[in-house]
């Protein structure tokens, strides 16, 4: 859905949401890589 490009600057939106999701995914695949098999077997 378009923003209101008089008042909000779409690109700035789009740059904001992107670097947000390539934060989340980074740090998600820290956490999974640093997960070892020997804590999967304990469950």
């Amino acid at each position: 859905m378009p923003v209101n490009p008089g008042i909000v600057n779409e690109e700035a939106v789009r740059l904001a949401v992107a670097k947000a999701l390539e934060r989340f995914y980074e740090a998600l695949v820290e956490k999974i890589d640093g997960i070892g098999i020997k804590d999967l077997m304990k469950r």
